[in-house]
């Protein structure tokens, strides 16, 4: 007689595990949850949300140029109002690493691209897909190369639009990002404005053409703002 071999604590974990969609929320102190779509409503905060399954694995793209999986079963379910769990808790970070950007493995045929911008000015390119992958990891994994001292100050889904660079020292360029080839995960970007000595990147924005500033190739010194 074949005895019952018992479950695994994992088999009765897959087992039990309820499939739904759910709003994963980052806020910006560092926090993470999960929070079924049914019992969502919007918050009005400064919030990063992603929808996903259950099942899903996130990316999320960190200021070192890493690349974390993680599966949203893992994230801990929570009332709106919850705090969540720190992303300290779950991810193994550094101790001045960031996170910049999260989302689900879909891909946006109106935006395939995931692109970066560092500190320095540099700009790198990839195609989403070679960062999906069927298991999570949560040490993280090179994704892009960075010069000593650099890091990154935001990621973000793209396709041809335009980027905007603002710098500290009030300069702003505007170009396309069809300027820009897709490289591989390890690859560093290159430079998308060229920065004065003294002078760092302060912020990013990204999409149809601002008649804020003239259109102008990239690594360009740009233009004095006002």
């Amino acid at each position: 007689v074949q005895k019952d071999i018992p479950k695994t604590s994992a088999a009765r974990k897959a087992k039990e595990l309820i499939i739904e969609d759910v709003i994963v929320v980052r806020t910006m102190q560092g926090y993470l949850k999960s929070i079924p779509v049914k019992a969502y409503r919007e918050a009005r905060v400064n919030i990063e949300k992603v929808k996903a399954r259950t099942d899903d694995i996130l990316l999320l793209f960190s200021s070192l140029g890493k690349l974390y999986r993680l599966k949203v079963s893992e994230i801990k379910q929570c009332a709106v109002g919850d705090k969540g769990t720190a992303l300290g808790a779950i991810l193994t970070l550094d101790p001045t690493e960031k996170i910049l950007f999260m989302t689900n493995m879909n891909i946006d045929q109106k935006h395939p691209y995931i692109t970066g911008v560092t500190e320095q000015g540099l700009v790198k390119k990839s195609d989403k897909t070679i960062f999906i992958g069927s298991t999570q990891n949560k040490r993280g994994m090179k994704c892009a190369g960075l010069n000593d001292g650099d890091k990154f100050i935001w990621f973000g889904e793209t396709n041809g639009d335009h980027m905007i660079l603002y710098t500290e020292n009030h300069m702003g360029i505007q170009f396309k990002l069809d300027e820009i080839n897709p490289v591989g995960k390890t690859a560093k970007g290159v430079k998308g404005i060229n920065l004065g000595d003294t002078d760092r990147i302060a912020r990013v924005t990204i999409g149809p053409e601002s008649k804020k500033l003239p259109v102008q190739h990239r690594a360009g010194k740009g233009i004095k703002l006002s």
